[in-house]
């Protein structure tokens, strides 16, 4: 729902409200828009929790439409490791996590965007990578990382490019539409 509400800047809660018979037109186009894009290959699933189970996902889709261009996995904590054996510290879960999806970007030749959550200690000011939820690793391992502040809601918000292996870091102003969860760029 999220995808069409974005395709279609249709409001997420008339989405999730339209059943049957009982949907608005908004509603029938952006869901008739979300079926469109999985003709053209964007594909939402969220059965995979693990790095196994995420590989598994991805080469079926690889199999089925021939490649992919980009995959997007939220939400990094809670994802589980395929060795952890309870005694391991989360932080040692993670590390592991981080890297079978790097190993699977690599193989598979492509971009994952994998998100997180920031602590709730950095509520009303913007966070740095350290407030990251286990940061250490996600510091360490990921080749890119984005920071996105802001307060609930339509408005402003912060894109920090916290950390580019290859590139430039920096901020970019962005304008959430968060009825249909749309960003912009802002000047």
């Amino acid at each position: 729902r999220n995808i069409a509400s974005m395709h279609t800047q249709t409001d997420t809660w008339k989405l999730r409200g339209g059943k049957g018979q009982h949907q608005t037109e908004p509603e029938q186009t952006a869901l008739l828009a979300y079926l469109e894009l999985q003709k053209k290959g964007v594909f939402v699933t969220s059965i995979a929790k693990t790095p196994k189970g995420v590989e598994s996902v991805l080469r079926d889709m690889i199999s089925e439409h021939g490649g992919l261009d980009v995959v997007f996995i939220d939400h990094l904590q809670e994802m589980h490791g395929d060795k952890y054996n309870g005694k391991d510290t989360r932080h040692y879960e993670i590390e592991n996590i981080l890297a079978e999806i790097r190993r699977m970007a690599r193989e598979f030749n492509v971009p994952i965007m994998l998100a997180g959550q920031v602590g709730r200690s950095s509520e009303g000011r913007e966070p740095s990578i350290a407030e990251i939820k286990d940061s250490g690793s996600i510091e360490q391992i990921a080749d890119v990382v984005l920071i996105i502040h802001g307060e609930r809601g339509t408005g402003s918000r912060t894109l920090n490019v916290a950390k580019q292996r290859n590139g430039q870091t920096g901020k970019i102003t962005l304008w959430l539409q968060g009825e249909c969860l749309r960003f912009s760029e802002r000047g």
